[in-house]
């Protein structure tokens, strides 16, 4: 989960928590409250956007692990492990990319 998070830093925090579903449910009610007050008007579809990735992701791993067992556990731990290289790889090039400029 925190690989996951760590995806979404932006000025050395995480911008959208990914990892809990009320948190992005609440501020998906908050952003479409503002919305009808006036405010941004779609900026909440964001937020929910995320939380039927995250509900989708759940119930396609449940599904997963029904139809394959433990198998299907590998497909996640190899996507664990690309996602895991790429953000590092990521974030290792980004200091030598700004000290470059």
């Amino acid at each position: 989960m925190g690989v996951l998070n760590s995806t979404f830093l932006r000025d050395g925090e995480v911008s959208i928590g990914v990892t809990y579903m009320t948190g992005t449910l609440v501020k998906a009610a908050q952003r479409f409250g503002m919305a009808l007050m006036g405010g941004p008007r779609w900026v909440w579809v964001r937020y929910l956007s995320l939380w039927a990735a995250l509900a989708a992701g759940s119930l396609l791993g449940a599904w997963a692990y029904s139809a394959w067992q433990i198998a299907s556990l590998w497909a996640v731990f190899a996507v664990l492990v690309i996602t895991t290289a790429a953000t590092w790889w990521s974030r290792r090039a980004q200091p030598a990319q700004l000290t470059q400029a």
